[in-house]
């Protein structure tokens, strides 16, 4: 039993710990995203920019 539940509690720290970087990853990549459409937008006179 006490096996058991040590497996699952670093199973599941596992999974959350996957889930965490992929988040992070996630947002890194959106933001760059954001940021190249902004730099796209740079030239244009646009009422976002002021």
């Amino acid at each position: 039993m006490v096996d058991l539940l040590f497996w699952a509690f670093f199973g599941i720290g596992f999974l959350v710990m996957v889930v965490m970087i992929f988040s992070v990853f996630r947002a890194i990549w959106e933001g760059k995203k954001d940021r190249d459409i902004w730099k796209g937008l740079r030239g244009k006179s646009s009422i976002l920019q002021r």
